[in-house]
């Protein structure tokens, strides 16, 4: 027998603990947990909603984003699980006499000629990618039939040839 669908979405816990913990501050932790997925894209009238696996409109949850295009939408929904973490890639700030170091682990891994924050995120985001092959096939995907049937084309020459370690637009 199915149950009605409900105005709020269920929970293990009363309401009166939910708002008690609701007026504490969150620690370190709290952005990751609060993006922890799965997460999945539902159509919806008004475009293309990311949820948690375990939501749904019909439960009554809301989405986390929505988006018009569902490229758009599929873009986030591969890196929302990476708000929050801890960056895969830093800096200690100084530059030294062959640049600024770049740390992964708490090991030297390389040498930036100057500061880029964004060039720090990006790589981030691309080990983060590289580990979670659910989110690489979205990208992938996303991608459109063009791309995909090129990016094929490269592997399978690196796959013969070695890899090709050349990367443009």
């Amino acid at each position: 027998m199915s149950q009605p669908a409900s105005s709020t979405p269920d929970n293990a816990f009363s309401e009166r603990y939910l708002d008690a913990l609701r007026d504490r501050d969150e620690d370190s932790s709290g952005l990751e947990a609060a993006s922890a997925g799965p997460h999945k894209l539902l159509e919806l009238p008004e475009g293309f909603g990311i949820f948690r696996l375990w939501e749904s409109p019909e439960k009554g949850h809301k989405p986390l984003a929505v988006f018009r295009e569902r490229g758009v939408a599929l873009r986030f929904l591969a890196v929302w699980n990476l708000v929050g973490q801890d960056r895969a890639f830093k800096t200690p700030g100084e530059a030294g006499p062959q640049g600024v170091p770049v740390e992964s682990g708490g090991e030297t891994v390389g040498r930036l000629q100057t500061f880029n924050d964004e060039l720090l995120f990006a790589a981030h985001v691309v080990d983060s990618l590289l580990r979670s092959p659910a989110a690489l096939a979205v990208v992938l995907g996303a991608a459109g039939p063009a791309a995909q049937e090129i990016a094929g084309q490269i592997l399978a020459l690196s796959v013969s040839e070695g890899p090709a370690d050349v990367a443009g637009r």
